[in-house]
């Protein structure tokens, strides 16, 4: 496996262990059949509510090379994008319950020193998660809050073994 790979499925794994998250998946999730699109996203949380759209996906990361961590050590910094979106509610407040769930994976992700890799992977200290947007959009028929968190780590880069 990849390190792209491995930070991919440490998110992945950070972001199920939230309450409520809803479905996640680790890349894109569309479809051209509304129905099935629909069927991807629907969740029931602990509460027993039904939620029509509810869930996680993360996106292709952008990388940049050519950085040294603290110990100069090759880094890549890999900038991940994370999207949520949920359905609202009014009748139960879902804002409220989408506003506790992206700022309950922000902690997951901000609080994580090494996402779960050790610092042999990642440079400990090194993750950094925004939430540049969040509001509403519509998905098809349905109106949601939507939200993108920005989750930036360095990764260490294992040196090339030089063989004269």
């Amino acid at each position: 496996m990849s390190t792209q790979d491995d930070v991919r499925g440490a998110i992945v794994t950070l972001v199920k262990g939230v309450t409520n998250t809803g479905k996640v998946y680790d890349h894109y999730k569309y479809s051209s059949d509304w129905n099935l699109f629909l069927d991807q996203f629907a969740f029931v949380d602990a509460l027993g509510r039904k939620h029509p759209v509810w869930g996680w996906w993360l996106s292709i990361p952008s990388v940049v090379s050519g950085h040294f961590s603290t110990f100069d050590e090759p880094t890549d910094t890999y900038t991940w994008p994370l999207r949520a979106v949920g359905g609202v509610a009014d009748k139960w407040g879902a804002e409220v319950d989408f506003e506790n769930m992206i700022y309950g994976v922000r902690n997951a992700l901000k609080f994580s020193l090494t996402l779960g890799l050790g610092s042999d992977r990642i440079v400990p200290g090194s993750i950094v998660c925004d939430i540049p947007t969040a509001d509403m959009r519509q998905f098809g028929s349905v109106l949601c809050h939507y939200a993108e968190l920005t989750l930036r780590t360095e990764v260490q880069v294992p040196a090339p073994v030089y063989t004269p």
